[in-house]
């Protein structure tokens, strides 16, 4: 599927993000019905886009309640959002009820008023038990405050990434058209890199190239450093001029429907072939990884990958 093109057509089955949507939601559903949580309460952005397809403008600062997503056995999820005139006009496979207005839970008549909206959606809480993906000191009294009746736990780990672990064939589509849009990207980026040029410039260049093909956002806040920058890594982009013969790390990653590609290399700059030393990091670093890949398997785990990286990285 990764030379597929990206417009859906009659003639060949590409990329169907209704599809996606059904299918992630029936595996959230299913892992919710395996689990011993009854409700899932969901706050951050891109979990309220995996369950209805909610696209958060993704800002540098997590605001609790801009988006909130209830699932509860046997219901719909339901989405209380600040983007509630955009969703009505755009997301027509949700249901009237399936979009609210944003809720306050900056105030305590805030989180009660919501409160009331979710149980007249999918009923009393009282007994129950609701998983939470997301947990702050500040909402802890409040919620339990409002919902005195009702165990809180984890619904991050014990459902939301049980669902997520294995990937819907349009999920991987997107995974892979990310990773394409990356490497067009990296391609423009080392075309450009000369002695002279700044790092913010050679980051500039990627980053046209993959909001010119459609790009949402990008997977870190893109790295082009140089020179010292390099060892130790520092991981932000700078306006020092790149010189002939420095090492420059090109860390980059587009974003296609809200799932990321990401690339790291390292290049020297110029006309100056790489020194014995480079050369023997390199293969170090070449070695760490392939070895960990290898390793890669059903039934291994993180500890059995990490083992034949070792001791390098």
């Amino acid at each position: 599927m990764s030379d597929i093109g990206l417009i859906p057509v009659d003639w060949e089955d590409r990329f169907d993000p209704q599809r996606m949507l059904r299918e992630r939601l029936d595996r959230a559903k299913a892992a919710l019905e395996a689990s011993d949580c009854d409700c899932l309460f969901v706050f951050r952005t891109e979990d309220a886009r995996y369950l209805m397809g909610y696209r958060h403008h993704l800002g540098p600062a997590f605001i609790m309640g801009n988006a909130v997503v209830v699932l509860a056995r046997g219901h719909d999820p339901i989405l209380w959002t600040m983007d509630f005139e955009h969703c009505k006009q755009r997301m027509p496979w949700l249901g009237e009820d399936q979009i609210q207005p944003r809720a306050n839970f900056r105030e305590q008549v805030g989180m009660a008023r919501w409160a009331a909206q979710v149980e007249g959606f999918i009923g009393s809480l009282k007994g129950k038990t609701v998983g939470i993906d997301i947990w702050d000191i500040n909402m802890e009294s409040a919620i339990k405050q409002t919902f005195p009746d009702t165990n809180f736990v984890d619904g991050y780990q014990s459902v939301l990434m049980r669902a997520k672990e294995v990937k819907t064939q349009d999920e991987i589509h997107c995974l892979k058209i990310a990773n394409a849009m990356t490497e067009a990207a990296l391609d423009k980026a080392l075309a450009a890199l000369r002695p002279g040029i700044r790092e913010c410039e050679v980051l500039a260049i990627a980053w046209h190239t993959m909001t010119a093909m459609g790009s949402e956002w990008t997977q870190c806040s893109n790295i082009v450093a140089s020179g010292p920058y390099t060892a130790p890594y520092r991981r932000f982009t700078s306006d020092r001029i790149i010189r002939n013969g420095d090492p420059v790390i090109i860390d980059i990653g587009a974003c296609f429907n809200g799932y990321y590609g990401d690339l790291t290399r390292t290049w020297i700059c110029g006309n100056v072939k790489p020194t014995k030393e480079m050369k023997e990091v390199h293969q170090k670093c070449y070695d760490a990884l392939f070895n960990a890949g290898g390793a890669v398997k059903p039934g291994a785990t993180n500890a059995d990958v990490f083992a034949q990286a070792d001791p390098y990285v």
